[in-house]
């Protein structure tokens, strides 16, 4: 099922659909940024490792979901060596660029780079060691009236939001078992960001070749949830989840993903398509074949976590 949700006087409509599991918004024509800041002024040290992490990201949102707006800061810029002057020029000509086009359904922006945090704003750090929050750049893309307002806004954020960092013993180890309400869009309920890290601590890089954490992560698990499950779509919650487990994993507990989440709906993220008629009963039958299958998967997943629990559960009542 497909609804219109009217945002406000002079907004877009928002195609917003429905499945058992809830209501969703689809992307398939994003604007995606990638902006990696490589070189630093001293007392910053330079991040080899940063181009790795373009180069992921650009394999990722171009070769594999064939993305046609794709946006590469330091490509555009001329270098790897970021202003603040010159990403501000840069993030103002990209929302122009949209606004004059209005050709994307979505904002993805992803960020590699030094950053910190001031209380609870946090902020990257552009090559002359000037700060820029990300609360200014979400602003810039959230105009009243603008294409993007109240459309998804996906920011992947990789980057220190401080100094601190796990002790070894700090980290526990263990093994685990393995409709219709009304809505009231606003320009602060269409965001998702997902840091590497939690507020105040570092975020790891393994090496130069291998990238950071979190976005050999993004690349690592959409690329394989597309090509090795040969699915149409894929849950933005669903694979944050799996986002930070896999850090989890790599980093062995030494660091951890943190998801900053206001939409109202689940996001599913598609391949770019050439543009056609979306409402044909064909093309409705076919996604909501896609979104039955993830349901009947979770049902699946929820009856074998109660067998496991009442196993569980009769064998504690045995040996009392």
């Amino acid at each position: 099922m497909t609804a219109k949700l009217r945002s406000g006087i002079g907004s877009k409509d928002i195609d917003v659909h429905t499945s058992q599991q809830g209501e969703y918004q689809i992307v398939n024509n994003p604007y995606v940024l990638i902006i990696g800041i490589a070189e630093y002024k001293d007392p910053n040290e330079s991040l080899p490792a940063v181009k790795s992490d373009v180069k992921y990201m650009k394999k990722l949102w171009i070769d594999t979901f064939r993305y046609k707006n794709v946006s590469v800061a330091h490509e555009t810029i001329g270098s790897s060596f970021m202003t603040a002057k010159e990403l501000h020029k840069y993030l103002n000509k990209r929302v122009a660029e949209i606004n004059l086009n209005e050709n994307c359904d979505s904002l993805i922006l992803i960020y590699s780079g030094h950053g910190g945090n001031h209380g609870i704003n946090n902020y990257i750090i552009c090559s002359d060691n000037i700060a820029i929050s990300l609360t200014e750049i979400y602003d810039k893309f959230s105009a009243k009236h603008g294409h993007l307002e109240n459309k998804p806004k996906i920011m992947y954020i990789d980057c220190c939001r401080g100094q601190k960092q796990l002790k070894h013993d700090e980290i526990n180890q263990y093994e685990k078992v393995k409709g219709s309400n009304t809505v009231y869009p606003c320009k602060l309920s269409d965001i998702f960001i997902h840091f590497a890290t939690c507020n105040d601590y570092i975020a790891c890089t393994k090496n130069v070749e291998y990238g950071s954490y979190l976005i050999h992560a993004i690349y690592e698990c959409y690329r394989k949830e597309f090509e090795n499950h040969n699915v149409k779509c894929i849950s933005l919650n669903e694979t944050s989840l799996k986002i930070n487990g896999i850090i989890n994993q790599n980093t062995k507990g030494a660091q951890t993903a943190e998801i900053s989440h206001r939409l109202m709906y689940d996001v599913y993220i598609e391949p770019f398509k050439v543009k056609t008629d979306t409402n044909t009963p064909q093309t409705r039958h076919s996604f909501q074949n896609e979104i039955i299958k993830k349901d009947q998967e979770i049902k699946l997943l929820k009856q074998k976590l109660r067998q496991q629990n009442n196993y569980m559960f009769g064998a504690q009542s045995e040996n009392d």
